[in-house]
């Protein structure tokens, strides 16, 4: 597995949106809507079920660093998020 230190150091903070179509209604505000994801266990992919109705906008963190990743909206209610190598983490939506 790749250093956190390599990844932050090569990896922009920005993510690519794999998928297109229209952006969702925004929430009534950002504290009452948002959702945070905790992947425990080293994965290079990450599925995520956060029953919003609509495509949130996705913050993803290894340990304190916001880190890009591609984010593939399935649904309004489900999303992946897949990286080169296993990471353990948390996806913060909103």
């Amino acid at each position: 597995m790749p250093s956190l230190e390599r990844i932050i150091r090569s990896t922009p903070v920005s993510s690519r949106v794999v998928s297109s179509g229209k952006q969702g209604a925004p929430g009534r505000d950002g504290a009452a809507n948002a959702f945070e994801f905790n992947q425990v266990t080293p994965s290079s992919l990450w599925n995520v079920n956060h029953n919003f109705g609509y495509r949130p906008d996705v913050h993803i963190y290894i340990g304190a660093v916001e880190v890009g990743a591609d984010v593939t909206h399935i649904s309004s209610n489900q999303l992946q998020i897949s990286f080169n190598a296993p990471w353990a983490g948390r996806a913060r939506m909103s």
